[in-house]
């Protein structure tokens, strides 16, 4: 079995006219779609290199994003806010788990 950490990020600075309002509620609707996009935590891995797709007998897993502030996101958000800025950054991270099917010869 094989695994890779993935790490995402994304940010809001809101829709309401660069005051940021909303920004946190736009963050929790990325949240929200992150989540959404990571259920179920599996599938089957499949060989899109033809037409139709075949399967690959085996399969893809990963866990629970664990969502927190971006790295570093303390002292940005100061800086930013000494600029005028409004943007509110999220980090995610992933683990996925795969295991590579034998290659037949």
């Amino acid at each position: 079995m094989l695994g890779l950490d993935c790490h995402i990020w994304y940010a809001s600075e809101g829709s309401v006219g660069g005051t940021g309002v909303d920004r946190g509620r736009m963050l929790a609707e990325m949240d929200v779609e992150l989540l959404g996009i990571c259920d179920p935590p599996h599938t089957e891995m499949q060989d899109y290199s033809q037409t139709p797709s075949a399967d690959m007998g085996s399969g893809i897993f990963w866990t629970v994003p664990v969502i927190g502030n971006a790295p570093g996101d303390v002292a940005i958000q100061k800086l930013q806010r000494s600029a005028g800025a409004a943007r509110v950054d999220r980090y995610a991270q992933v683990r996925i788990y795969f295991f590579l099917p034998e290659v037949q010869a």
